[in-house]
């Protein structure tokens, strides 16, 4: 959710929102290494400071102000991917969490149906993933996503800025089948730079026709990248809470920290810099999107939040004489009556006209 205060850097003012990863005897061998946010961005030179909503919104030099978010945005660049299998979610995709993306790559993995039905590896949603993977462009990072995935791409852009992207990191929330452990495009997929760059020196197009079926694009990626020996960690904040999520919020808040026998790791809901989980349809993004971008509280603030002053019913009168050239502190009733008959007509007069102009509409 929206903080109250971001924290501003002193030469860029900005907003904090992520995560501290953090070494945790809870997790085995496999989980994320120690990377600090704070030391990261230490070692950039930066510093930072907190600013109020009020002061961010109101005052005019704050305009000039870089969020941290911002300038993770240019320092942290993420290639978003979604996995299309319905055209009506590509609206609310775009219009809502997508504009975090550096850049964002529709791919078209909708069924084809023919009769009489022949199986085409070629139009399966693993080789059209495979086949784009061989020629993408030079990014930090890569966001593979199905299209009701939400995500909060300033969490994750938290999460990764401690990362080296020219090493092999592939995060997300594993699961098992198979026998092979790989991330669930559920809960979207992150692939660093180096890790794409061992893909395209392994991987033949050739290579992406081999035993490919729909819908397991996330398993068959998981299983190439395995055969580099790039597997899957456990991602999870520095409280030990899960930041990828494959299902819905409701499944998440209402049944606490349940999973699916699938999962290679615990999910411990709910952590407060979560990364992604199912929107379930293009209406509900639009609702946690304004819940997360849009809405806001405001506890304090003199310039955004001034309560209008109410004049007293002396003040109200003393106006209106004002405006209408009367310099004294006193008039009687009647000359006070005097001065509104010429401004809207005596009472009998307005009632005559406004029964006048309601005969004639008729």
């Amino acid at each position: 959710m929206v903080h109250f205060y971001y924290r501003i850097c002193l030469f860029f003012l900005g907003m904090t929102l992520g995560i501290i990863i953090k070494k945790s005897n809870m997790f085995d061998e496999k989980a994320v290494p120690i990377h600090s946010y704070d030391v990261w961005f230490k070692n950039q030179g930066l510093l930072r400071r907190a600013v109020s909503w009020d002061n961010l919104r109101y005052v005019k030099h704050m305009n000039k102000s870089v969020i941290e978010s911002n300038f993770l945005f240019k320092k942290v660049t993420i290639l978003c991917i979604i996995l299309m299998k319905n055209d009506k979610y590509f609206k609310s995709i775009k219009e809502t969490w997508a504009n975090g993306c550096n850049t964002i790559q529709f791919i078209d993995i909708r069924k084809k149906k023919v009769i009489p039905i022949k199986r085409n590896n070629k139009n399966s949603s693993w080789v059209k993933l495979c086949l784009y993977l061989q020629d993408v462009g030079n990014y930090d990072w890569l966001l593979i996503t199905s299209d009701l995935t939400f995500v909060i791409m300033e969490n994750l852009r938290y999460f990764l800025a401690p990362f080296n992207p020219e090493q092999k990191h592939y995060l997300g929330h594993p699961v098992e089948f198979w026998k092979t452990k790989y991330n669930s495009v559920h809960s979207g997929i992150v692939i660093s730079k180096g890790t794409v760059s061992a893909f395209k020196n392994a991987i033949k197009d050739s290579d992406c026709l081999f035993s490919s079926y729909w819908n397991r694009e996330d398993y068959y990626l998981g299983k190439t990248l395995a055969s580099l020996n790039i597997t899957p960690v456990d991602n999870k904040d520095v409280n030990g809470y899960s930041v990828f999520y494959p299902g819905n919020l409701n499944n998440l808040i209402f049944h606490g920290d349940s999973g699916d026998k699938s999962d290679v790791f615990p999910i411990k809901c709910c952590s407060r810099y979560t990364i992604s989980f199912q929107a379930l349809d293009g209406d509900k993004m639009y609702t946690y999107y304004y819940l997360l971008y849009t809405l806001q509280l405001f506890t304090e603030g003199h310039f955004g939040n001034t309560p209008q002053v109410h004049e007293n019913d002396d003040e109200v009168w003393k106006t209106f004489l004002k405006q209408r050239n009367v310099t004294r502190d006193y008039v009687t009733s009647a000359e006070y009556y005097k001065l509104w008959v010429d401004l809207i007509d005596d009472p009998i007069s307005f009632a005559a006209k406004m029964k006048r102009e309601t005969v004639d509409d008729t």
